[in-house]
Order: structure tokens, then C-alpha cells, then sequence
């Protein structure tokens, strides 16, 4: 036996004799052969005595300092042990909280001698019932009981947040030490070592050992986790791994990109660390951009195609020169969740690589920075072919890295910020005299039109000093929040400039699934009704008012355009997705999430179903389990709470699927064909570029709003009729202006009003909030408020003349509702009752009746359900 002696001195002090007492009263109520067992507890003569069993052997920690590290399948065997032990003890509610090397005894003959282990885990001297009382609580300094080496990052915020899971990370760090002989991280002091255990990225055993399996790695990192919600939830959990480990089968913990089945041939990996200034959230927008990062750091473009296998799978097929070697590659989908994590498998059909995969990780700092960690992993053909990864990644790749990161924090943390014409990639190019010449000779003809004079020089400074790339692809609306000006003030020196020679106008046909550019072309003549993504094999209608998309780029006389590719499929390309991730047949894949609230939509391309999901403070909710086979049957959408969710995907299909987690409203940023039929400077300059009859000829879902005013007599007593002619076209001018910055377009003069149309409901409430604000005022009169209707639905829209029109019995329903709308009023009905309501506007009153003034309505005898709604002040 083995005797434990609480000294002399020690017996009086009443927190560590309470600890002696309950160490031994939660091994009397543990009979484990993986925990040391007690005898008997004595208390003679003023001393206490615990009498355990004695261990023929030695502990974990003498063994590492024998051997500088165990064996992949000792550590198995000793992690089987331990978690065994520590599953015996949670389910008596106890947490021990000083899981480590020297806790873990090994039983038998030393390990370099038989290559067998039996481990008992002891000293539960400073465990803890789950749920202990207050009475058995220590003060506040002794909290932190522990070892900081192998402690958990809630175990440096206090007792109170240390839990099961604390010592399911505890066992990870101790792994870790086992396969690699030095803790996980190590530090000159305590504070730094805690920050290191809360904020630092769960490092890879494999780069200090690389025998260690894959399978293990992906264990180690996972039980090393700074969430406790993407650790193990129990031991029993960990122990099922830790079997498929020992049995050599696929655990259920998988590293993505997920590698091919066949991963023979030379491996090489390179990992590389940035300390960045700048925040996650900063910085992803940049890191996630592979367009312009791949272009920096001096990849080359690209040429991509598409192809079907033989299963009758769409296959993305990229081509290019690598270090003067032409090389060709299946390119997977991205994987990715925002400000956190990026990765991308490439199978080589072509070049001296099988496969690489590239994988981009971001963690936050407890000083608000960021450590950012690029790893590569290559299968290669042959030595040959890990000299030519070492020179042209591991050499040259990662020095240009450095210098684009680099670059990227100075700009975001240094003084650069500030300034929206600063390329956050590269140095801009010179212009050359001619070009610059013609650029003062622009920029002079537009200062001398009607147009907003600091839109036209912060447009033309932008053209000076962007890249070449954004140049070749310019969204007015985006460029116009870059340089935080109004879109409607962009959107105008856009087409004044494209008239000049400063840009040239294209048009992007976009996916309505998958949201990216399926094509470009310079003329809209050339878009074609019907047409199919190949990024995500999706036929769709072409619908000019919501999938074709203005774009202006510079004109090649000013600035050379970069028109080649350097990646596709990348977050930047989907930034209305959130999270994205490939799940293989039979998969299970744990999402931790740090979303922040608002709707957001669980689907994929190869789903018939899509599930809504509200992020909301108000919401306990922090874990959602989705099973992509069984379909989603709930009405109402999942709730979870804010910041901090976990969302568990299971894909029990025979097949890959593709999830991404997307938000339901993000900004419209686009300027749709549509949109600028319906300016008048675009209808007069460039009439060539309005879509045709044939074009337009379909039915869409819209908004319209019509506003008229019934007090014209009164304001021509009052004013006269020259200056009423005058007040009704600053309010006719003015109501141009509200539709456009709006999202919306003027369609047509109606009485003393207009009409104006709008493609979703949110920017047609957003209009009526300042619908007031159109009514001009003079000193003698004021007009009187309008008559304003709002109605949503299926119109025909088509060109007559060269002018859009709208056509069908809704907009007979709009004139109807005009004639019994009230002035200072909203009238609708009800479809839109609760969008409005929700909005903040003010609800009067509701009827039902068969309007005279609707024809059809009388003639079926249908009521229509009318509301009404104050109008906003100004």
C-alpha cells in the first residue's frame, strides 16, 4: 500500500485539511481500476493518513523525461486509460481539474522495454464536485488550482466556469506533451502562459512530431479547443474516438479539406505565422479576397473550365504555368467560416504534385490582434517534386505572403486606414503622361457639368491609385460606400464618365443561387433569356430588374484593365455567405459560429429544402442539429442566441453535399439593368445598352408606390401658375431622387405625382419614410400632403418606344386605391400590412370593400382588404 500523510503543520489549516478530507472522500465513492483506489482514511494523533493503493511503476512525466516523447499507439493507450478514469468520475459529478503527466501513473514495466501501458490517474486532491456547495468552495486566490501547463483557458477565469470539459482539454494538453515531449504551449510567465491557453490557435503535434497520424492530430487539436463546445462534449465521446484510433478507422473528427482516399506519395507541409495588429474582422475581408491575394503574391492567372465526369458530376478544371511548369488541377469548393477559417483542396491531373491543400486561420488575440497561420500541405510525385513545392511555395510563395500581410495589417492598423484610395494589396502603378494627360482632360469636362464636383476628384484620385484589378470590375453602389459618398452621386459621374472615355460600361449576368457572375459582356444585347451557372449547375431565366448587373470599368486608353483570373469560388466572391462547408457521405461536422443577430438561411445546391434561422439575443438557444437527410418539416424558423452558436450538420446521404450557412438580407448592391434603363442620362446616351422588348417581356415581382397630390388648384390660387409649374417639378425631381436613392426608379408622371417602382418591399418602405420630405415649401403656401398607395405583385415588364413599361391589373388595383386614398395616408392592403407594420409605421384603420373603382373587383364581387397607415412627417 501506499500511505498519504497530511503533515503536522499542515492538519490546523482548515482549507487544505478540507481538501485531504475531500480527496479521500471522492475516492471512497469511486471502485475504477483506471483511478488509484483508497483503503482507508485515519486520523490519529492529530495526523491524517489516506492509505491507497501502491503503483508498481512510474508516472507520466518520468517517462517523457526517460524517452522525450511516447509512441503514437502508447499515447492511444494511455488517453483509453485516463479518459476511462475521468468518465468514472464525471459520472459521480466530480471534475478533477489537475489533469497532467504527473497525475498519470503507469503500471508494469517501463514502456521502451514492452511497448504496453496501463495508466491510473491519481490525486484528486483538488477535484471538485460539479456541483459542490458553497461550503466546500476555497477563497478566490486558491481558485486557480492547478497546473498552468495543462490547464484549461475557463480555468484561468475562475472555479466556477471549470467543468467536465475542462479536463477533457487538461487530458489533450497532457497528449500532447506524451507524442511530442513539450506542453502545448509554453510562456516566461503565468500571465503569459494563460493568455496563451485562452487566445493562442491550438498548435499542430505534427510539427514537432511528424509520425504522428492525421487522425490523431485532428483528436489532439480538437480536445485543445478554446470553446468548450467544440471540444468532446463527454469522455464517452472521446473514448469512442480514441477506440477508431487504436482500430485504424476513420474517427470522427475530420480535418477539411477532406484529402483523397489514395494519399500515397511524398508528403510535405509548411506552416507559416503572422501577428497582426488588426481584428478577424478586419482582416477577412482582405485574406478571403484570393482574386487579388493570388495576384499579389505573383501567382499566375488562371484559365478555368468546366467538365463532366463520369458519375455525371459538373468538375471545375484550372490550368496554368507554376514555375514554368504547365500544371492542371481539379479545384474543390472553398470551405470556410467568416473571420475565423479558409481551406481549399486541389487535385493535380497535371505537374509534379498529386494534391495540395491551402488552409488560412485566423484567432483573436487578447490584445483585439490576430495570429494568422497559412499552412500548405502537397502530395508529391516524387523528390523531384518536393524540391519544386520547397522552392516555389515554401521559398518564394511565403515571402511574398509576408510582404502582402504585411502590407495589409499596415494599411488597416496604420494611419493608411483613413484613406479610401489606399490599395491594401499592392503599390499602384504610374500612370503614363499621355494617359495622365487624357485623365486632367476628363476629369476637367466632368467638373465643368452639373454634377457633385468632390464625387468627380475622388472618382478620378481612385482611378490614379486603385489596382488594376478593381479598375477592370468597378460596382458603383460598392465604390460609392468605399468612398462614402451617396450612390445615387456615383452611379451619376459613373455614366457622365463612361459618355467621356474614363470607363466602359459591361454587364454581369448573376446567379440567383449561388449569387456570382455567370458571365460578362459588353453589350446586354448579347445576354441571352435563358442561361446556366456552371459555378454551381444551375439553368436559370434571366430576369434583367434582379440578375443583371451594371459594371463599369476603366477605359484601357487610361489605365490597362486586368481582365485575367486568378481565382474563383473564394468568400470574397459569396460574401453573403457566412460559412461553407463540403460534407462527405456519412460526414457529421460540428459549425461553431460566432454570428451575430439578424436571419440567416441553412442551405445547399443539392437540397430541396432550405431552413430559416433567426439570431437573437433574446434566444437561449445555442445548438441546432441538422440532419441534411431528413429534411426540415418545421414551420417556424430555429432560433439560437447571439454570438456564440454551434451548429451540428450530419450528411447520411450516399453523396457529397455542399452547406452554407447565408444571410437572408444583405445590402442590394447592385445596379441592375433595370435600374439604369430607368435613369435619364443613361436612356439618352446610351440607348444601344437598354434592354429590348424581347429582353424584358417577363413577369416579375414588384413594388410600386404612387403619389399624388390633390391641392394643385389650391397652390396655383396661392402662387400662381408659373411658380405652382415650378413647385411641381422640384417635387416631381425630388421624388427622382427618393426613388433613386432608394433602389428604386421614376416610372412616370401620374396627375400631379408619379409612380415609382422598387424591386423589393424593404426599399419601397424605405422610400415612404422620406416620401414627405419630396413636398417642396414655400413662404406663402404650403403643398398639401400627398395621396400615397403601396401594392405589391406580378407585373408584365416590357419597352415601348424605348421606354420600360408596366403592364397588367395591378396596376389598375394602384389607380383604384389612389381614388379613395386619403391625403397625409398610406393606403395598401393587406399582403403588406405587416411589412409596414413591423417597419414602425403607424397603423389607422382596416375595411373590407368592393372598390367601384375597380372594374374587375365589382364585376366578381371579391372585397378587397384595405389599410391604412400615417404618412411620416418630414
Amino acid at each position: 500500500v501506499a500511505v498519504k500523510v497530511l503533515h503536522a503543520e499542515l492538519v490546523h489549516q482548515p482549507n487544505i485539511r478540507r481538501r485531504f478530507e475531500r480527496e479521500a472522500k471522492m475516492l471512497a465513492e469511486i471502485d475504477s481500476p483506471y483511478v488509484t483506489r483508497l483503503f482507508e482514511i485515519l486520523d490519529t494523533d492529530g495526523y491524517l493518513f489516506l492509505v491507497q493503493e501502491l503503483i508498481e511503476g512510474q508516472s507520466l512525466a518520468d517517462q517523457i523525461t526517460l524517452a522525450g516523447h511516447v509512441s503514437e499507439s502508447e499515447a492511444i493507450q494511455i488517453g483509453i486509460c485516463i479518459t476511462m478514469a475521468l468518465h468514472e468520475l464525471h459520472r459521480h459529478g466530480i471534475v478533477h481539474r489537475d489533469v497532467k503527466p504527473e497525475n498519470i501513473l503507469l503500471v508494469g514495466a517501463a514502456l521502451h522495454q514492452t511497448g504496453r501501458v496501463f495508466a491510473k490517474l491519481s490525486d484528486l486532491g483538488i477535484a471538485r464536485m460539479e456541483e459542490a456547495p458553497d461550503t466546500t468552495a476555497i477563497t478566490s486566490a486558491q481558485s486557480m488550482l492547478g497546473t498552468p501547463l495543462y490547464m484549461s483557458p475557463e480555468h484561468f477565469n475562475g472555479s466556477s466556469e471549470v467543468t467536465v470539459q475542462s479536463d477533457i482539454y487538461s487530458l489533450g494538453a497532457t497528449l500532447f506533451h506524451a507524442l511530442t515531449g513539450h506542453p502545448p504551449y509554453r510562456a516566461d510567465t503565468f500571465l503569459a502562459l494563460a493568455d496563451a491557453h485562452r487566445h493562442s490557435p491550438a498548435p499542430n503535434p505534427q510539427l514537432l512530431n511528424r509520425h504522428i497520424s492525421d487522425a490523431f492530430r485532428e483528436v489532439i487539436i480538437k480536445l485543445l479547443q478554446k470553446r468548450t463546445d467544440l471540444r468532446y462534449r463527454t469522455a464517452e465521446e472521446l473514448l469512442e474516438d480514441l477506440y477508431r484510433l487504436q482500430r485504424g478507422v476513420a474517427t470522427s473528427v475530420n480535418s477539411h479539406p477532406l484529402l483523397p482516399v489514395n494519399s500515397s506519395g511524398r508528403i510535405g507541409t509548411f506552416s507559416f505565422t503572422w501577428e497582426m495588429k488588426s481584428s478577424p474582422e478586419k482582416i477577412w475581408p482582405f485574406v478571403s479576397n484570393t482574386e487579388r491575394l493570388n495576384r499579389a503574391i505573383n501567382l499566375p492567372s488562371v484559365v478555368f473550365s468546366i467538365r463532366t465526369n463520369a458519375a455525371g458530376q459538373r468538375q471545375r478544371i484550372a490550368e496554368a504555368k507554376i514555375g514554368g511548369i504547365r500544371m492542371q488541377w481539379l479545384e474543390h469548393m472553398f470551405e470556410w467560416i467568416e473571420a475565423r477559417r479558409m481551406s481549399v483542396l486541389r487535385e493535380f491531373e497535371r505537374g509534379p504534385i498529386c494534391w495540395m491543400t491551402s488552409v488560412v486561420e485566423l484567432t483573436r488575440r487578447a490584445d483585439g490582434g490576430t495570429t494568422l497561420t497559412h499552412s500548405f500541405r502537397f502530395n508529391c510525385r516524387s523528390v523531384l517534386g518536393l524540391a519544386f513545392v520547397n522552392l516555389q511555395w515554401h521559398a518564394r510563395t511565403k515571402r511574398s505572403l509576408d510582404k502582402v500581410y504585411r502590407r495589409i495589417d499596415g494599411v488597416l492598423a496604420g494611419p493608411e486606414a483613413l484613406e479610401t484610395n489606399v490599395d491594401a494589396f499592392e503599390e499602384p502603378g504610374a500612370l503614363s503622361s499621355r494617359a495622365a494627360k487624357r485623365l486632367d482632360m476628363i476629369t476637367d469636362r466632368l467638373v465643368g457639368k452639373n454634377l457633385n464636383r468632390a464625387a468627380i476628384l475622388k472618382i478620378t484620385d481612385y482611378v490614379r491609385s486603385a489596382s488594376a484589378q478593381d479598375l477592370s470590375h468597378i460596382r458603383p453602389r460598392v465604390l460609392a460606400k468605399s468612398l462614402q459618398l451617396p450612390a445615387d452621386v456615383v452611379i451619376d459621374v459613373c455614366l457622365h464618365g463612361a459618355n467621356e472615355g474614363l470607363f466602359d460600361l459591361c454587364w454581369d449576368v448573376i446567379c440567383p443561387s449561388c449569387r456570382i457572375a455567370t458571365t460578362s459582356e459588353d453589350s446586354i444585347v448579347n445576354i441571352k433569356k435563358h442561361t446556366h451557372c456552371e459555378a454551381c449547375d444551375f439553368d436559370f431565366e434571366v430576369n434583367f430588374a434582379s440578375n443583371v448587373e451594371l459594371i463599369v470599368r476603366v477605359n484601357s486608353k487610361i489605365r490597362k484593365p486586368e481582365t485575367g483570373q486568378y481565382c474563383v469560388g473564394g468568400p470574397a466572391h459569396s460574401p453573403h455567405v457566412a460559412a461553407q462547408t463540403r460534407l462527405s457521405a456519412g460526414e457529421t461536422v460540428d459549425l461553431g459560429l460566432e454570428l451575430p443577430e439578424g436571419h440567416y438561411v441553412l442551405r445547399g445546391p443539392q437540397l430541396p429544402f432550405f431552413i430559416p434561422v433567426n439570431i437573437d439575443a433574446a434566444s437561449e438557444i445555442d445548438r441546432l442539429v441538422v440532419d441534411l437527410s431528413a429534411g426540415w418539416n418545421r414551420k417556424a424558423p430555429a432560433e439560437m442566441t447571439v454570438l456564440r452558436q454551434l451548429i451540428t450538420v450530419s450528411n447520411h446521404s450516399d453523396h457529397e453535399i455542399l452547406f452554407r450557412i447565408e444571410r437572408s438580407s444583405i445590402p442590394d448592391n447592385a445596379v441592375t439593368a433595370l435600374q439604369a434603363a430607368g435613369l435619364p442620362f443613361f436612356r439618352r446616351h446610351f440607348a444601344n445598352q437598354i434592354p429590348t422588348a424581347q429582353q424584358l417581356a417577363s413577369v416579375q415581382n414588384l413594388t410600386f408606390i404612387l403619389v399624388t397630390n390633390r391641392d394643385t388648384n389650391k397652390l396655383v390660387q396661392g402662387v400662381g401658375e408659373l411658380a405652382s409649374c415650378e413647385l411641381r417639378k422640384q417635387h416631381l425631381e425630388h421624388l427622382v431622387e427618393l426613388a433613386i436613392r432608394s433602389e428604386g426608379a421614376f416610372v412616370r408622371l401620374v396627375d400631379d405625382g408619379g409612380l415609382l417602382v422598387f424591386r423589393s418591399p424593404a426599399s419601397a418602405l424605405a422610400a415612404l419614410e422620406h416620401l414627405a420630405g419630396t413636398i417642396p415649401e414655400t413662404s406663402d403656401v404650403l403643398f398639401g400632403p400627398p395621396v400615397v398607395v403601396i401594392l405589391q405583385g406580378p407585373v408584365m415588364v416590357t419597352t415601348i418606344n424605348g421606354q420600360l413599361e408596366y403592364l397588367g391589373s395591378l396596376l389598375r388595383h394602384i389607380h383604384s386605391l389612389a381614388a379613395i386614398g386619403r391625403p397625409a395616408e398610406i393606403t395598401t392592403t393587406i399582403d403588406l400590412g405587416p411589412l409596414l407594420t413591423s417597419a414602425g409605421f403607424e397603423f389607422l384603420t382596416s375595411q373590407n370593400q368592393t372598390e367601384p373603382a375597380n372594374p374587375e373587383a365589382s364585376e366578381s364581387g371579391d372585397a378587397l382588404s384595405i389599410l391604412r397607415f400615417r404618412l411620416p412627417g418630414p
